[in-house]
């Protein structure tokens, strides 16, 4: 028997319409979005187009499945639903592999165990923002503070442009992390760099011609 534990009430469809990369485009100029708290309630509420989902066709080929287990009354397969695993332990000598499952179960929480032979673990991961490649440079850059250029905040002194991609969900929104815009977002760094390029000329032919007028 297979089972699938789900912590929320049923799997949600992917968003998947011509509207959807409405989401994608760059908020950070716009007033509403550099308000911390309404930022945190669109990256929820777009969350549906990028995370947590499942493709409209797989939901309905597991109901199916389900449905059809009802009717034969062969339940090999289940969803737990409001379920989650609270400690994992291996049972039996090492030659059955089994695993124990301590879960939580249903909105009140009811404690429960099951055996299994085989876990697969599908939780996801944690983004840290870049922090740990990045806390090498801590004393001279704001790390989480990032321009609309993608390009991280630094202290005068630090004549270096540091530029980030893919860690940036919390300032540019849920189109950082997609591959399908990155030509996009390369050609804003690019920009961005060309200009860096040019102030810095500018800059060095100034201070140039200070120095021939002080001769």
């Amino acid at each position: 028997m297979g089972a699938r534990w789900h912590p929320a009430a049923g799997a949600r469809a992917r968003a998947a319409h011509r509207h959807l990369n409405l989401p994608y485009a760059p908020w950070t100029d716009r007033a509403g979005w550099r308000r911390r708290p309404r930022r945190r309630a669109l990256i929820a509420d777009f969350k549906s187009t990028n995370y947590s989902v499942v493709d409209a066709d797989l939901i309905e080929r597991i109901y199916a499945l389900l449905y059809q287990q009802q009717v034969t009354g062969d339940h090999r397969h289940q969803v737990r639903r409001l379920t989650q695993v609270t400690h994992a332990q291996a049972v039996g000598g090492a030659a059955d592999g089994a695993i124990r499952l301590d879960l939580s179960m249903g909105p009140d929480g009811v404690a429960g165990a099951e055996i299994y032979d085989a876990v697969v673990l599908a939780t996801g991961y944690s983004r840290d923002g870049g922090r740990a490649l990045l806390s090498g440079l801590e004393p001279y850059v704001a790390i989480g503070a990032v321009g609309r250029d993608y390009r991280l905040a630094t202290v005068p002194e630090f004549r270096p442009a540091v530029f980030v991609q893919g860690t940036n969900e919390g300032t540019h929104g849920l189109s950082d992390t997609l591959l399908s815009v990155l030509a996009t977002r390369g050609q804003e760094i690019a920009d961005a760099l060309i200009a860096a390029c040019a102030a810095a000329e500018v800059a060095a032919e100034t201070q140039m011609l200070r120095q021939l007028a002080r001769m």
